[in-house]
């Protein structure tokens, strides 16, 4: 055989595959529109706005997930409806969770009660990858170095089980990859939903974090000492300040689809009773989701067991509502 007649056949054969991408690519997007890209924006962000800790930029808007997401004046995320001057103001510390990744501003659970309160206004400066040390950086940049100036009256923090660390290296991490592989993923978890949809198929994201995170809650974990370390240390602040303080628990996917085993919410359970001896008021929300007989993953965006869908946040924000009247 030829060096050109090969040459022929392995072009053939690569654009045979190639096609064939392409054409698994477009019926993944026709047949499940739910599925998103991964990614943030950059334009959303602001290095060392809170101490050394990344915020978001003022008056700024940018893609997440390939969602439009905007930033108001004050450096937190914009909702629709305004308040007046004189309404109570909570702010809102938590991970990508509380932001709301993958869903519209006024569509995720701290839009849907900026709507539904009329007399209060939510500050929400959650941000993807912010952990315990990112909170205590918020708390002592709003609450004590600028004096309150915002007249905060209330924090609510949304807790999520991966908050306990930023970035960890760890090969045992779910994300833990070597460069070249992660330069790979990365591309095509901004621009493939095909990958997302083997992803989900040929595996179970949502049990590997999960297993992944309750690792780290033991009474002797470094990390989740180091975590209870920041909230006090916070409260503290809050006390001097006369800022109310609420911690809000939220469920892994996993952990709904599996509601039948109490044991798998016991991180939740020991991170509460660690908290106990501070006068923390904690509130688990695994109950919104248990009561409900609806499929976990209904919950969640799609191949994603920590982040929710809009009918997740709308969930989460009923059963907040009936708990804040």
């Amino acid at each position: 055989m030829s060096f050109r007649r090969t040459l022929k056949i392995i072009f053939w054969n690569v654009g045979t595959v190639v096609l064939l991408i392409i054409l698994c690519e477009v019926i993944v997007r026709i047949v499940h529109p739910e599925i998103q890209v991964a990614g943030t924006d950059r334009k959303l962000l602001e290095a060392n706005v809170y101490y050394e800790s990344v915020g978001l930029k003022k008056n700024s808007e940018g893609e997440s997930n390939g969602v439009l997401k905007k930033v108001d004046e004050n450096g937190f995320w914009k909702y629709s409806i305004r308040k007046k001057s004189n309404a109570r103001k909570i702010l809102i510390l938590g991970d990508s969770a509380a932001m709301g990744l993958g869903v519209e501003d006024d569509s995720t659970f701290v839009g849907l009660l900026n709507q539904d309160f009329d007399y209060i206004e939510f500050y929400n400066a959650s941000l993807i990858g912010y952990s315990s040390t990112d909170y205590l950086h918020v708390t002592k940049s709003l609450i004590e170095q600028r004096k309150n100036d915002l007249m905060i009256s209330d924090i609510f923090i949304f807790w999520c089980l991966n908050d306990i660390y930023s970035n960890l290296p760890d090969p045992d991490s779910p994300e833990q990859k070597s460069d070249f592989i992660k330069t790979i993923t990365t591309f095509l978890g901004r621009n493939s939903r095909l990958y997302h949809f083997l992803k989900n198929t040929f595996s179970d994201r949502s049990k590997a974090y999960f297993d992944y995170d309750r690792q780290f809650y033991i009474d002797t974990n470094e990390q989740l000492i180091k975590s209870v370390q920041n909230l006090k240390v916070l409260k503290q602040i809050t006390d001097t300040s006369n800022v109310s303080i609420k911690i809000f628990l939220l469920p892994y996917e996993y952990q709904i689809r599996k509601a039948n085993k109490p044991d798998f919410f016991e991180p939740q359970k020991l991170f509460k009773s660690l908290l106990s001896d501070s006068n923390f008021d904690v509130i688990d929300c695994s109950e919104a989701f248990k009561l409900l007989n609806t499929p976990s993953k209904d919950f969640y965006l799609y191949g994603d067991g920590i982040h929710f869908s809009k009918f997740g946040h709308r969930t989460l924000a009923n059963y907040l509502i009936s708990i804040l009247k």
